[in-house]
């Protein structure tokens, strides 16, 4: 399928910006391979859609019970590094955690506290089938 999207100039100067400096530094380390706007594009729409936790699997799922993160979203719009600050998880284990993947209890506790100890059922969906 194609879709067309238009852009302001300036955020076509932004991207052009950013692919030419990505692809420079690609050059630089070695790498050939170089990407285009429509690559950025692609692949932003994909990592927004993926913070959006469209298609969760369940971290726990036994015997009519389903358990399933809403971590990500509380995260929604923040950058590693400022949960990294509030939690002081690892940043590559807090991008698992974002991309599904189920915390210890440390770090689960970490992000429960780092938000302000809400109800369990703001951070998981508990569902009994």
């Amino acid at each position: 399928m194609k879709i067309e999207v238009e852009f302001k100039d300036e955020t076509i100067k932004k991207l052009e910006a950013y692919v030419s400096f990505y692809n420079i530094n690609k050059k630089l380390l070695g790498t050939d391979k170089e990407i285009t706007v429509e690559d950025t594009i692609k692949g932003s729409v994909m990592l927004y859609l993926n913070t959006l936790n469209l298609n969760s699997s369940p971290l726990i799922e036994s015997k009519g019970l389903i358990i399933k993160s809403k971590i990500p979203s509380v995260y929604n719009r923040k950058s590693l590094s400022i949960i990294n600050n509030e939690t002081k998880i690892p940043k590559s284990t807090l991008s698992g955690i974002l991309n599904g993947s189920l915390p210890s209890l440390e770090n689960f506790i970490r992000i429960w506290l780092s938000i302000g100890q809400p109800s369990i059922h703001d951070l998981l969906d508990i569902e009994i089938r």
